[in-house]
């Protein structure tokens, strides 16, 4: 932040030219331009939500204990789905239940283009609940608000 009244030595970089370029290992700055197509399958990581051990909760600080979500999430597999198949809540469900035919939280994460300090940032997409009934599994999808986004949903 600039003092009240300061001048600056030299012209400051508009930050509207850095818009959509990331830099390369030799410091220049690259336009991006993505390789993906638009009818592209889309890489999904199906997770599932298991309650932390208690000798996990007791490795945290006494004072953030009461604070911390005590949820882990297990990392089950990758799917290249087809857009198609995850292009409204009842496809989402119906992806659910071909791939795990088991009863338990999921959740559904793929990766934006935003960096954390590993350089990728998972993000949540939708979560899946799957349970028993007399007729057999079924499976209910929340949180599909950043799903909702994408060009490929249908409303």
């Amino acid at each position: 932040m600039r003092t009240k009244g300061s001048r600056d030595h030299k012209k400051r970089k508009i930050r509207k030219d850095r818009v959509h370029k990331y830099v390369h290992r030799k410091g220049k700055l690259v336009p991006y331009i993505s390789k993906r197509q638009r009818t592209d399958p889309i890489k999904l990581w199906l997770f599932q939500e298991l309650p932390m051990n208690p000798d996990s909760i007791r490795h945290w600080h006494y004072k953030i204990r009461p604070k911390i979500r005590k949820i882990v999430f297990k990392p089950l597999i990758r799917v290249d789905a087809d857009v198609s198949r995850i292009c409204n809540k009842e496809s989402i469900e119906n992806l659910f239940l071909d791939v795990l035919g088991y009863e338990g939280d999921f959740t559904l994460k793929t990766f934006s283009h935003a960096k954390n300090r590993f350089r990728v940032k998972p993000i949540t997409i939708a979560k899946v609940k799957i349970r028993d009934s007399p007729t057999g599994l079924k499976a209910s999808a929340t949180s599909l608000w950043r799903i909702s986004r994408y060009w490929f949903w249908s409303k």
